[in-house]
């Protein structure tokens, strides 16, 4: 081959191999933009308003108990209320704990306990305090004297449970449509006394020790709650909307708390 095929050939693979060098090098370039393409924000953890009613798609309600999670300071009272009531399970009762219910798009409200039966919705709010407690039904705070491990006395304001428990009410009214019936129960422990001047049934809310709490349903349930044979609650259907709302991310969990401590700081309330 002479020199002027030779240089021919190679003019020639050079015209034939650019096209296909390029197109090599464009779907590089493509495949590289779409790796790095920004991804669609996560809003499955930003609360709803009421009327939307949607957090994320929930799991399954899960079958165990809410007990064996762990027990602790924090989760005491809960477990005092469960361990009270657990017997009405046999009845097809369903307990949900630590609901984080919408309020508005940018804050919730706790529940600490709920009972779902057929008649009626129990809302449950646990107050596993010591000491001394005193307040009135219509008392923004409530006073809390207490002795600390020093010795030292403490006086301490809290939000007033009964009024917490209506709003708690209030939220989970409009996210269920008002179609069920809701009772309030505000439970303390045997730990701590309450002063002659609160009314251990005032109004729409009943304020109990935890020992007086299997009583008071037992008797609310029997004698005052609504007969509805022809329309109970479907609790299985209810138990399994509601359990979204259990599992919300640590990030609003910790923002309810910081609004609670803004909200509150000022007045050196403790509130949950």
């Amino acid at each position: 081959m002479d020199d002027l095929t030779l240089m021919l050939s190679i003019i020639s693979c050079v015209i034939v191999g650019i096209p296909i060098l390029i197109l090599i090098l464009w779907k590089l370039i493509t495949a590289s933009k779409s790796r790095k393409k920004p991804q669609q924000k996560d809003t499955s953890d930003e609360i709803p308003t009421a009327e939307e009613k949607v957090y994320r798609v929930p799991k399954p309600v899960e079958k165990e108990r809410y007990f064996p999670l762990p027990v602790n300071a924090d989760t005491y009272g809960e477990y005092q209320i469960y361990e009270s009531l657990k017997d009405y399970e046999k009845q097809g009762c369903r307990f949900l704990f630590h609901l984080y219910i919408p309020v508005n798009r940018e804050e919730v409200t706790e529940i600490d306990a709920l009972m779902i039966s057929p008649k009626g919705i129990f809302v449950f709010e646990s107050k596993n305090f010591k000491g001394y407690v005193r307040g009135g039904e219509n008392d923004r705070m409530w006073g809390q004297a207490k002795t600390d491990k020093e010795g030292n006395s403490k006086n301490i304001k809290f939000y007033n449970p009964i009024m917490q428990n209506e709003m708690h009410m209030k939220c989970l009214n409009r996210v269920l449509d008002f179609k069920y019936p809701l009772f309030s129960i505000v439970v303390f422990s045997e730990e701590c006394v309450l002063t002659d001047d609160i009314d251990f049934s005032q109004g729409n809310t009943h304020v109990v020790s935890i020992s007086e709490l299997k009583e008071e349903v037992d008797t609310f349930y029997k004698y005052m709650m609504p007969e509805r044979s022809d329309s109970e609650i479907d609790i299985e259907a209810v138990s399994r909307y509601l359990y979204r709302y259990t599992k919300v991310s640590d990030n609003v969990k910790a923002k309810h708390i910081q609004n609670i401590k803004d909200k509150y700081e000022s007045e050196s309330a403790v509130y949950k």
